[in-house]
């Protein structure tokens, strides 16, 4: 199967220079792009005709990342860490129903020691050279 481009707006490239594009669908769901530093996500879900995988992929806006626990972009200091998203891929599962929580307090916990420590690395003075 051959892999689809992105199709990010005009200019994207000079955010994301060198843009990588080796991600592919496995699934439904909202999924971080690791290898763009999760500056760009993807929206995975199944065409109604063929039932096979589309991506519709998108930057998130600026001095934002996207935040594979809440599926939304917010600032890097209140998300999970871009190389621990993966971990939270199966957040997905969770869209769709209804009266019930999309997130429990297993997930918030999860994902708190991640972005707790995120926090306390950049918050680290630098040192001089």
């Amino acid at each position: 199967m051959k892999r689809q481009t992105y199709s990010l707006p005009h200019g994207s490239e000079l955010l994301l220079e060198p843009l990588r594009t080796r991600f592919r669908c496995r699934y439904d769901g909202y999924f971080a792009d690791v290898d763009n530093n999760c500056r760009v996500y993807h929206i995975c879900t199944r065409s109604s005709d063929t039932q096979q995988l589309q991506r519709f992929s998108f930057l998130c806006g600026n001095m934002t990342m996207f935040n594979q626990l809440t599926l939304t972009c917010s600032r890097p200091e209140d998300s999970v860490p871009c190389r621990n998203a993966p971990v939270f891929y199966y957040v997905n599962d969770n869209i769709g129903y209804q009266d019930t929580p999309f997130l429990y307090d297993d997930d918030v916990s999860n994902a708190d020691q991640f972005i707790h420590t995120n926090r306390l690395h950049n918050a680290r003075p630098k040192r001089p050279f």
